[in-house]
Formats: C-alpha cells, sequence, structure tokens
C-alpha cells in the first residue's frame, strides 16, 4: 500500500534534513522543531517499546491500523516530553552538581 514506499522515503528525507542542518536555515529555527529536537532522543527510545505493547494488547489489526500507528506515535511523544522534563534533566541537573562537588574537592 502507501505506506511502504513512504517507509523508503522517510529515512532519505531524514538523511537530507541533517545535511541540510548543517547550515542555518529557517526550518531548524522554528520552536515546534527545537523542541522535538529536545526530546528526539527519549523519542527514540521510548516508540519501539510503546509500539510493541500495542501490538501485544491490540493484535495483528492494529498493527495494520496506520492512525493506530501514528496514535501511537503521538503517545511516544508525549511520554518522552514527561520522561525528558521528570527524569532526564533532573537527571543532567544532579551529575553537574556531583561534578561541581568533586572537582572542588580535588584542588588541593
Amino acid at each position: 500500500g502507501f505506506f511502504k514506499p513512504l517507509a523508503a522515503i522517510v529515512p532519505v528525507l531524514a538523511c537530507v534534513a541533517v545535511v541540510s542542518g548543517t547550515r542555518p536555515s529557517w526550518l531548524f529555527s522554528l520552536p515546534i522543531v527545537q523542541w522535538l529536537g529536545s526530546i528526539s532522543y527519549t523519542v527514540y527510545m521510548v516508540h519501539i517499546p510503546l509500539l510493541y505493547a500495542m501490538i501485544h494488547l491490540g493484535g495483528d489489526a492494529l498493527n495494520q491500523n496506520p492512525v493506530a500507528k501514528l496514535v501511537g506515535v503521538l503517545i511516544s511523544i508525549v511520554c518522552a516530553y514527561f520522561l525528558t522534563v521528570m527524569i532526564e534533566r533532573p537527571a543532567m541537573l544532579l551529575s553537574k552538581e556531583i561534578l561541581a562537588r568533586h572537582s572542588r574537592r580535588a584542588r588541593p
């Protein structure tokens, strides 16, 4: 169907976006794109387990439904945002604080 060619085109478009992002552009300056970039790693970590869980709970019919997959991706984005805000950012701040304390103690 329609989604097989789309699945082949998306990686190519992603590569073009990465290469074009090496120069300043208006696309990568948009707030929504920057926000998605700030949570992109967490989306990457969350989306596969979430989609597998949806398929496990909903069966093969859910796997064949593109709207259900889109909903799964949107749920992944929401989960990634909350994980970023509640876990990743506080952990990064804590690690900076621990490193700063360690650096102060290591000085003679």
